[in-house]
């Protein structure tokens, strides 16, 4: 059996939470601008703007720290943060990556 694919039910229900976070937020990403454009549009008023813009803005750091802290669902390790090696200075990879950076396991 491949390593890197999930292999039991808890496995492929994590690997299906985290597909839905990284949905979640690039969507969030590509409507962004063109919402808080349309909403300027709709409302000629700078103020609900710049309430859509912030909402938004609160919106995608609360889910980009939640992606931050997401877990392997197969070793238990953060999926985007990982130690340097030799001084333990933590190193942040992309959001996009496409496997557990300790066990390999396929996301």
């Amino acid at each position: 059996m491949d390593q890197s694919k999930p292999s039991t039910p808890e496995e492929k229900e994590g690997v299906k939470k985290i597909h839905r976070k990284v949905f979640l937020i690039l969507i969030l990403m590509v409507l962004y601008l063109p919402v808080v454009v349309l909403t300027y549009i709709l409302t000629h008023s700078n103020t609900v703007a710049r309430i859509m813009a912030f909402i938004f803005f609160i919106t995608l750091v609360c889910l980009g720290s939640s992606m931050a802290l997401a877990k392997c669902p197969r070793c238990g390790t953060s999926l985007f943060f990982s130690s340097f090696p030799y001084c333990g200075i933590p190193l942040f990879y992309s959001f996009l990556t496409y496997k557990c950076k300790n066990c390999g396991l396929r996301i």
